[in-house]
């Protein structure tokens, strides 16, 4: 678990100093280099022989494209969470003296729903069923939009998370035990560890 936390961590550090602009950044060099320097062997490649994996080239056998996946979907969730946040806030300012808490337990408990419904819709389906992929997707927005509005939230340092937000990322693979699920629930974990 090492190596994949420390990943994690670089994702966040890429991620953050990704935002100054398109000034040179020796550190986000650094690590982008590190990424690429020492990236693990994807899960296709793990169980090759060594004397095959010589004959390969590196983007082919190395993990550098999940690394850069994971990174891309933190700042599109990033994004779309921030968004629904300034929604929230804009749809509040009706003059309410909550300073957008209203709106933005609306918001949370939308999110949740979502998960629920998703992780319903799953089930409900056969695996040979052509919907499952489409409902699949809505699961994993769902979650991801969670660990966005979680990491948006801890980064407001006046802001408590709801337990709720953070019981429904532990539940989920409950809610939808399937591998693909719990891989997408662990780069959550991982972005929740390393951005909270």
């Amino acid at each position: 678990w090492a190596p994949d936390t420390m990943k994690s961590h670089m994702k966040e550090y890429i991620n953050n100093k990704g935002m100054e602009g398109s000034t040179t950044h020796s550190g986000l060099a650094l690590a982008t280099e590190c990424v690429l320097s020492f990236a693990s062997l994807n899960s296709i490649s793990d169980s090759l022989p060594v004397t095959y994996l010589a004959t390969r080239p590196s983007c082919v056998k190395n993990d550098t494209s999940r690394f850069f996946s994971s990174l891309s979907q933190r700042k599109e969730y990033a994004g779309k969470v921030s968004g629904m946040l300034d929604l929230a806030d804009d749809d509040d300012d009706d003059g309410d003296s909550d300073g957008g808490k209203a709106a933005r337990e609306k918001l949370m408990d939308k999110l949740i729903k979502n998960v629920d419904t998703a992780a319903a819709e799953v089930k409900a389906l056969a695996e040979t069923d052509m919907k499952l992929i489409k409902a699949l997707e809505k699961f994993h927005d769902a979650i991801w939009k969670i660990t966005g509005l979680i990491v948006a939230l801890e980064s407001d340092k006046g802001v408590v998370v709801p337990r709720k937000l953070w019981f429904t990322i532990a539940s989920a693979p409950v809610k939808l035990f399937r591998g693909d699920v719990m891989t997408d629930i662990v780069e959550c974990w991982h972005w929740l560890l390393s951005a909270c």
